[in-house]
């Protein structure tokens, strides 16, 4: 069909289009950030100059867009940039400066920073002094440490890795408007002597992750780092005041919820870490010494403290005061804490599988209930390894105290509390000592070696203790009224017996009449007349003789295991028996009473180890041990194991689109439109890239993870189009197929002749008014789209069919 010029012209002037290839991207004479923070301006300008298919881009004026078959002069932003990145995208000849990037001297220059400064090589008394903390002494007199010799200086920098932007203190990058929550920013190595308010929700972190490099201190009226800000995460400091009185190396306030603080130095302060009325949050890996009070909670709860160390701390090494629900884990403290772990009218808190020695108390409760005390171990200390004071039903079990100057546990006007599967041996003066305390229950423990007495109760009545192993010089002292044993049930009892009843006492010389396992002469069994008020009345005797022996075992040895896997060993005896697992010799923890025993471990360490499973009771003992063989592994390179959306993706101009993907390790990502890089981030597993002002155009979205491992990549074809302006505005969306009509007329006729695209041009200046008028008025709406848009597409279906 001949298509007269007339008719091409006409439909050309009711067609409604949109600008065609053009960046996707909205350049001003501002920096566009995308809703991660980073820089659009600045590493988005090669795609300026070159269009997906090799020539220039187009777009309107208002925008910076480059419109078809646009000259070079008509270029009128980004000129700075251009200086040292050719229009072909590659860098000029220049050597610059890869880091810090853009520069914006100290944040003198708010707009337009230079993404390529000329590097600088740092002198070497900028270099950071490495320093060990201080050791953990065995006198009983603390030796102080300097403080790692850092000089302030002045190329230190603050960066706020979202926005490119430096910073001399940490206090101006947080102050900074730029700086938003979900933000992170890193600290380079050096002293910063400053007061740091935190009121945003960041990440605050050292550059090198080493805390000893980066030191924060203040010698004003106020905490050294002051968080008021929920989601906060601080990492890789130390942190001191210069005078400590009252105050706090970081202190999280009133309402502070649901922060990290992690591989911090705490030293010099009054409290190292302080949380008041503080929830939800997360402390590890942190060190406190020197300090007045190590890590301190005051009315908060549900927080979780794990990994932390202390020492030298003058009053405790981690404290809690009217504080709930929290939990304290895998934390040693040592050497001259007054309390190793403090609890003051706090209540269902679980303190497990600590290390605490050489401090005056290890754990000590006061006014404190329902607290949970397991697997924690406690040496060297001068007090007592568990004390508790006004204190209720709490459960202390499978504890291991030893070499206390004066005793394992002691319990003083303490009720209703149980104490079980407790090892306290060799300690000074007592294994267990309660005072003024009754109703409490006391089974399973091995009590063992201690030099005054094994237990000692004075006024103390009411209190069940049964099924405990007692051999020590004096095995009790009691001048109240309790009970020593339970009616004969069947058992196994603590030294393989098959009945319950009494305790097993090592200088009992009654006889076991019928050979059930209990005495039955010489009773009630008083402890030569220690136990002033009746006494054991079942106590435990061996039945046999013969020595216990594992029957089975697994698995067979040698074992063979690769780093980072978990190894349970297990075994069986042919009687109860207690079972001490070793781990090259070192005592891991034992089963109390049983039969069957097993221990799982973690592969931690590459080379060979030895496995010991030592099953004992009065009549002997037997060993099982496993050579277990640890070696490397050849790491996998990274994977992204998913992505959306799925490509091809299709938007029209102006909209909002979020590509994501999760990768099944810790790996750098680097975001890219048509090569050039749009968004970086670092050590995630998780990722994501959005884009807020789509324009049109075929693009290709790239994502490329990497690490030491390797790389991986998605790519996305990402095609955006235009919604026809006035015929948009009509219908009330984009994607009526009446407006692909008009679309496909557009591209494959206007834009094929020098006069058809000379229109197009002169329409994407004129129709965008006429369409917001149209939106305005619901009636002429409707009558453009009936009366106008509707006969168009008619005309011209006869030209794209």
């Amino acid at each position: 069909m001949k298509k007269p010029i007339a008719i091409l012209l006409i439909a050309a002037i009711l067609t409604l289009g949109i600008a065609t290839s053009a960046l996707p991207f909205s350049f001003s004479t501002c920096a566009t950030t995308n809703n991660q923070g980073s820089p659009l301006l600045a590493t988005a300008m090669p795609a300026l100059a070159q269009g997906s298919n090799g020539t220039p881009s187009e777009g309107d004026a208002s925008s910076m867009e480059i419109p078809p078959n646009a000259e070079e002069n008509e270029i009128t932003t980004g000129k700075e940039y251009l200086n040292t990145i050719q229009m072909d995208g590659s860098s000029s000849a220049l050597s610059h400066d890869d880091t810090k990037l853009p520069y914006n001297s100290s944040g003198n220059r708010q707009k337009g920073r230079d993404m390529h400064t000329l590097g600088k090589i740092p002198s070497e008394s900028e270099q950071p002094v490495e320093v060990s903390k201080p050791p953990l002494k065995g006198s009983k007199q603390p030796v102080k440490v300097s403080k790692p010799p850092i000089k302030e200086s002045k190329q230190q920098l603050v960066h706020n890795i979202n926005t490119g932007e430096d910073f001399t203190t940490i206090q101006a990058a947080i102050d900074d408007p730029d700086t938003l929550d979900g933000h992170t920013i890193t600290v380079d190595p050096g002293t910063y002597t400053e007061n740091v308010a935190v009121y945003k929700s960041l990440t605050i972190h050292s550059t090198t992750g080493n805390p000893l490099d980066t030191i924060v201190q203040t010698n004003s009226d106020d905490h050294v780092v002051n968080v008021s800000a929920d989601y906060v995460n601080i990492k890789g400091f130390t942190v001191s005041v210069i005078d400590d009185w009252m105050k706090a190396g970081i202190y999280l306030g009133s309402g502070v919820d649901h922060c990290t603080l992690s591989d911090n130095n705490m030293t010099d302060t009054w409290w190292g870490i302080y949380l008041d009325h503080s929830n939800h949050n997360y402390l590890s890996n942190n060190n406190a010494w020197y300090n007045e009070y190590g890590i301190s909670l005051d009315y908060s709860s549900n927080n979780c403290l794990s990994n932390n160390n202390a020492w030298y701390n003058n009053e405790y090494g981690i404290g809690l005061s009217h504080s709930s629900n929290n939990c304290l884990s895998n934390n040693n403290i040592s050497d001259f804490n007054f309390y190793s772990i403090y609890l003051l009218e706090s209540s269902n808190n679980s303190i497990s599988n600590n290390n605490l020695w050489n401090n005056e108390d290890g754990i000590y409760l006061s006014y404190s209930s329902d607290n949970y005390i397991s697997n924690n171990n406690g040496w060297a200390n001068n007090g007592y390894f568990i004390r508790l004071s006004h204190s209720s039903n709490n459960h202390i079990s499978n504890n291991n105290a030893w070499s206390n100057f004066l005793g394992g546990i002691r319990l003083s006007h303490s009720s209703n509390n149980t104490i079980s599967n407790i090892n306290t041996s060799n300690n000074d003066f007592f294994g267990i000592c309660l005072s003024d305390s009754d109703n409490n229950g006391l089974y399973n423990n091995n009590v063992s070696n201690n030099g005054d007495y094994g237990i000692c109760l004075s006024s103390s009545s009411s209190n069940t203790i049964y099924n405990n192993y007692f051999n020590n010089t004096n095995n009790a002292y009691d001048d109240g009224t309790n009970i020593w044993n339970i009616s004969k049930e069947n058992g196994p009892n603590i030294i393989g017996g098959d009945y319950l009843g009494g305790n097993y006492w090592s200088d009992y010389t009654g006889i076991d009449e019928d050979g059930d396992g209990l005495g039955d002469t010489l009773l009630p069994y008083n402890s030569s007349g220690e136990i002033q008020n009746g006494g054991d009345l079942r106590p435990l005797v061996t039945a046999c003789f013969t020595p216990p022996e594992i029957t089975s075992s697994a698995p067979l040895s040698p074992v063979n295991d690769t780093i980072c896997t978990w190894r349970t060993f297990n075994v069986t005896v042919d009687q109860t028996v207690n079972v001490r697992w070793y781990l090259n010799d070192m005592l891991l923890f034992t089963n109390l009473s049983v039969r069957k025993a097993d221990c799982t471990l973690h592969a931690e360490v590459v080379g060979e180890h030895n496995v010991t499973a030592n099953a004992s009771n009065a009549n002997g003992s037997d060993l099982q041990t496993w050579i277990w063989n640890v070696t490397g592994f050849t790491a996998e390179p990274p994977e992204i194991t998913y992505y959306a959306p799925k490509s091809p993706v299709n938007d029209t101009r102006n909209a909002t689109r979020t590509f994501n993907i999760t990768i099944n390790q810790s790996v750098n990502v680097s975001w890219q439109i048509n090569g050039t890089t749009v968004q970086a981030n670092e050590g995630l597993t998780e990722a994501s890239y959005t884009n807020t002002s789509a324009v049109i155009g075929t693009w290709n979205v790239s994502v490329i993870v990497s690490n030491a491992n390797g790389t991986d990549m998605q790519t996305w074809i990402w095609t955006v189009t235009s919604p026809c302006f006035i015929a948009t505005a009509a219908y009330g969306t984009p994607l009526h197929g009446d407006i692909d009509v008009l679309r496909d007329f557009r591209d494959e006729y206007l834009m094929s002749n020098p006069t058809g695209r000379a229109f197009v041009k002169v329409y994407y200046n004129a129709s965008p008014p006429i369409a917001d008028w149209i939106r305005a008025n619901e009636g002429l709406g409707t009558a453009v789209r009936e009366g106008f848009v509707k006969p168009l597409v008619y005309v011209t279906r006869m030209f794209v069919g």
